[in-house]
């Protein structure tokens, strides 16, 4: 499922820089295969934190890591600062930090499948997006279809998310993604450097949000009343980040972002749902196979209480 721990981080970000630093490349795709593209964040990593280095990574605007790693933040920035247009070819999960990196190409086409999910369920976790999500996403499908998948961490099929314009295209077949999303990055060379609005342009954290302050102010209003009574740490959190969307600059709300997680990371109530999210995961591997769907069903309901090659001057990582 490629969780993006960080020596994936590390692969990803040199892959990156390696494709922007070659005069030869002039597009780039992004891509896991044609059966997952990123599961999100390495949940196993988060053991691993203290709030002395959570602390450090939130000074610095890190995300999930310690300021001597290579944050998924960091891994964002340079995608959505590329020069070089840069396509997510998405297929199978493509879910909390597998979004965000999507968010943060320019253009994403998705395979018709049903193992195809897009979305960013960080609350069943105990935790918020850490990078950046809770920041682009209102910005490319809206604030309140934004508040619901966050809140709920519900997730999306491909066509769903083109119908939110999510995704830019949609395959039928796993054959045809690579192809179709080379084809959007040809397209993207020629149309990119012709943005002079990037209000409106496909740099998500420059867009400017399509609610009005009065609007967005009710839509969040509308979240709040709408949260349950209990357990909502998380949703909480997420709703503050949310709000620094409609208020503040890209960089002042990705450092709220990453203050809302770190509180959300180290909070009790955080820590109880990964316990019991690993607790059945790890019951999962002793159950029946026939049984398996009765435990997937019980999880929802406990938890919602690489290789690099060039064609065409075109680089896929």
């Amino acid at each position: 499922l490629h969780p993006l721990n960080a020596a994936v981080r590390s692969y990803i970000l040199q892959q990156v820089q390696d494709g922007l630093n070659d005069a030869t490349v002039t597009s780039l795709v992004l891509t896991g295969g044609t059966q997952h593209f990123s599961a999100g964040a390495d949940l196993t990593e988060f053991a691993t934190f203290t709030p002395e280095t959570l602390a450090a990574a939130t000074k610095s605007g890190g995300d999930t890591a310690p300021t001597t790693t290579i944050t998924l933040i960091d891994v964002v920035q340079v995608l959505e600062d590329s020069t070089k247009p840069i396509v997510a070819a998405i297929a199978g999960t493509c879910l909390g930090g597998g979004l965000e990196l999507a968010l943060a190409c320019h253009y994403r086409v998705a395979l018709k499948s049903k193992q195809t999910k897009l979305g960013l369920p960080e609350v069943h976790v105990g935790v918020i997006p850490g990078a950046g999500g809770t920041q682009r996403l209102p910005k490319v499908i809206g604030l309140a279809q934004a508040c619901q998948l966050i809140l709920t961490g519900a997730s999306l099929s491909a066509e769903a998310a083109r119908e939110l314009k999510l995704v830019d295209d949609v395959v039928e077949t796993p054959q045809e993604l690579l192809p179709k999303a080379q084809q959007w990055a040809s397209w993207a060379e020629a149309t990119m450097p012709l943005e002079k609005d990037p209000s409106t342009g496909r740099r998500l954290g420059r867009r400017a949000l399509a609610e009005s302050p009065p609007m967005a102010h009710n839509i969040l209003a509308q979240a709040q009343l709408a949260l349950p009574r209990q357990g909502i740490q998380g949703m909480e959190a997420a709703l503050r980040a949310l709000r620094a969307c409609t208020q503040l600059p890209l960089e002042q709300g990705m450092r709220v972002e990453s203050q809302a997680f770190v509180e959300t990371l180290m909070s009790e109530e955080g820590k109880a749902r990964r316990h019991a999210f690993f607790a059945v995961r790890q019951a999962q591997k002793l159950v029946h196979p026939h049984l398996r769907k009765t435990v997937l069903a019980q999880q929802q309901a406990l938890l919602g209480k690489v290789k690099t090659t060039k064609s065409d001057n075109k680089m896929t990582v």
